[in-house]
């Protein structure tokens, strides 16, 4: 944060805009870097001024045993890994403001109603859509918060 070029590019006597999209559920909660919520809220919190914003979203479960053992199961694949229930993401955002809608369920932020719906991915390419699109009872959980 206090390299030269970082003070070049973005002036943090101005609102910023923070993206971690998709990046919460890659934080674990035995991470050494100073805790889940330093790592989510430190720029927010200690660069950023009034009126800036924090997009943030992870993957989530709303049962926090099958959250566990997802985390358990991509975390032994070698991948760094937390699924949270989404009572835990809003404890991390906690002291945010949501924007409406708030945060949700990604697939209803603010959805087009004038969109078609997408068409299924084809079957060579099912086995990498993820979690979300294995329909395992997780999904992507998220919004924007405004530092008052």
């Amino acid at each position: 944060m206090d390299h030269p070029d970082t003070h070049r590019l973005i002036d943090f006597s101005e609102p910023v805009a923070v993206l971690y999209l998709s990046v919460g559920h890659h934080l674990t909660d035995d991470d050494e870097i100073g805790g889940v919520r330093d790592a989510v809220r430190g720029i927010v919190d200690t660069h950023a001024v009034a009126d800036s914003y924090l997009a943030f979203s992870q993957v989530v479960h709303d049962d926090p045993a099958a959250a566990a053992r997802l985390s358990e199961q991509i975390g032994g694949a070698g991948i760094p890994w937390q699924t949270r229930t989404p009572a835990e993401v809003d404890a991390l955002v906690d002291g945010l403001e949501p924007v409406a809608p708030g945060m949700v369920d990604l697939h209803d932020w603010r959805p087009d109603r004038f969109q078609p719906a997408l068409d299924p991915a084809p079957e060579p390419l099912r086995p990498y859509e993820g979690i979300i699109g294995n329909r395992t009872g997780a999904y992507e959980y998220g919004g924007i918060l405004r530092k008052a």
